[in-house]
């Protein structure tokens, strides 16, 4: 009985041994999904970034114009 008891307990130790390697494994994996996921992230925002910085100057620009067209409508005016 205590020879099936030491097997057994053996048995149980590879097993979890194993589970403890494979659970490890799987950490080792998501923390490079991780990694991949956060580059992936910061290089929409850098492309969020580019855009609205785009826009802006778009905006700025015809903003620009305006104004320089109201300044030749008050420099007429006076």
């Amino acid at each position: 009985m205590n020879n099936f008891m030491n097997k057994l307990y053996v048995k149980a130790l590879v097993t979890a041994n194993m589970a403890k390697n494979e659970l490890k494994k799987m950490c080792e994996e998501d923390e490079g999904m991780d990694i991949i996921v956060t580059i992936v992230l910061v290089a929409l925002g850098i492309v969020i970034v580019g855009v609205v910085a785009r826009i802006a100057s778009d905006v700025i620009g015809k903003a620009d114009q305006q104004v320089s067209g109201l300044d030749s409508t008050f420099a007429q005016l006076k």
